[in-house]
């Protein structure tokens, strides 16, 4: 019964201590916490003081995903060689924020455009492209609201 009424009181102490510590930890956290939010409400005064209070100047730059994208500029087919072609461009100065680049070909003069493949930025190698044939080039800017204006074209022969 001793060893029982022993193993009790070891556990008993040791949840004592266990809430003790998690109380501590709780506190720690909470003044560190306050530290935080003091001194964001610092940075903001500061902000707002910099701007004498107006909110216009304080807005960030907001993300235009509402609208699609404007004209991807400047196409250019920098380098080639027998069965590649490296790509590069200029983003769109207007319209909604790009989130990828299209890039389509076609036979020169002929058929629909054909997406080959899509770019993160402003530029693209491509490789394995068909051989002898007279091929053109260009990019669509696309985000969440469409497709933006087709780009110029560039024609290359591989």
């Amino acid at each position: 019964m001793t060893n029982r009424l022993q193993n009790y009181r070891n556990a008993k102490n040791e949840a004592i201590a266990t809430q003790a510590a998690a109380a501590e930890a709780t506190s720690s956290k909470d003044e560190a916490l306050a530290e935080l939010i003091d001194s964001q409400k610092s940075d903001l005064r500061y902000a707002e003081n910099e701007v004498n209070y107006n909110d216009e100047k304080l807005s960030g730059r907001a993300k235009r995903y509402s609208e699609a994208p404007g004209l991807v500029r400047n196409l250019e087919a920098s380098r080639q060689e027998a069965n590649w072609v490296f790509l590069n461009w200029k983003r769109p100065r207007d319209g909604g924020r790009v989130t990828a680049y299209k890039v389509q070909r076609r036979l020169r003069d002929q058929g629909d455009w054909m997406d080959v493949t899509t770019a993160l930025g402003g530029q693209i190698t491509l490789t394995n492209e068909p051989r002898g044939e007279a091929l053109e080039y260009r990019i669509v800017a696309i985000n969440v609201s469409g497709e933006g204006t087709p780009s110029n074209t560039v024609q290359v022969v591989l």
